[in-house]
């Protein structure tokens, strides 16, 4: 079953059983998911969920890398849509806090 089978990827992307306790503990499963596999080690991704939805950005070196995050992101247990903002290329800087 392809990755886009298990978990959709796109603006159609409905909320599900949303929890905050829920949300963190499957943002935190996917990051590490994808801090810890050996081919993104070096890639700046930032992996976020709220209510089952992963929303994945930053920039990663090349098209192969953001097809393996987001098959690494389907096989997450109650991650049902993927929304994907990741890009090849440099992270975008983050923007400075407000004074």
């Amino acid at each position: 079953m392809s990755a886009a089978a298990r978990a959709k990827t796109s603006a159609s992307c409905r909320p599900g059983d949303s929890g905050f306790f829920r949300d963190q503990g499957l943002g935190m499963k996917l990051a590490s998911k994808l801090k810890f596999r050996k081919k993104l080690l070096s890639e700046q991704i930032d992996a976020r969920v709220s209510s089952g939805i992963a929303t994945l950005s930053g920039g990663v070196s090349s098209q192969q890398h953001i097809v393996l995050a987001l098959n690494i992101a389907s096989d997450v247990e109650g991650i049902h849509c993927i929304n994907n903002f990741l890009r090849v290329g440099p992270p975008t800087p983050a923007a400075p806090p407000p004074y």
